[in-house]
């Protein structure tokens, strides 16, 4: 048997094109809590699980922006959780919540995070976040968006920047 899937970069239009044209078995995207509503998000995410496709999840942590430098007003939301836990943990139990996602890919530079992510990961189950969690995670998303200039990842797909 031969599985075929896609990495995908572009618009929401343009990627339920993509599903709908062929009988893929599995979808790559970018998707994390600042994301939902950028190339293929939540819309998407959910279209590709209902059709049946594995879906994998790039940019878990936006290439870092959501976990290093963390502004002091974020950090004082993440602090006042009953559950105490990282930035790192923060952004991929955000994405395990989700029963539609299949994998998450995260990018790791060292053996502590391999550790850190395998322990993280053999604790992250769909439907395992709180109301009062995913609260939590939507005013951590307000803060960086009323900090972000332009909606850019870093990712460089789209060099030159349409932005300037």
């Amino acid at each position: 048997m031969k599985y075929t899937g896609f990495s995908f970069h572009d618009n929401f239009d343009l990627f339920k094109e993509v599903i709908d044209s062929y009988p893929w078995t599995l979808c790559q995207i970018q998707y994390n809590f600042m994301d939902e509503n950028f190339q293929a998000g939540k819309e998407d995410l959910l279209h590709a699980a209902s059709k049946g496709l594995g879906v994998v999840i790039m940019e878990p942590m936006r290439g870092g922006y959501l976990v290093s430098n963390v502004p002091p007003e974020v950090q004082e939301i993440w602090d006042s959780a009953g559950t105490q836990r990282s930035p790192v943990e923060w952004s991929l139990r955000y994405l395990w919540d989700y029963p539609e996602i299949s994998v998450v890919l995260s990018g790791m530079s060292d053996i502590k995070q391999v550790e850190d992510n395998v322990k993280l990961a053999a604790e992250g189950f769909p439907d395992s976040l709180t109301v009062e969690e995913r609260k939590l995670i939507s005013r951590v998303k307000e803060i960086y968006r009323s900090k972000t200039r332009v909606n850019c990842t870093g990712c460089r797909y789209c060099m030159p920047c349409p932005s300037g």
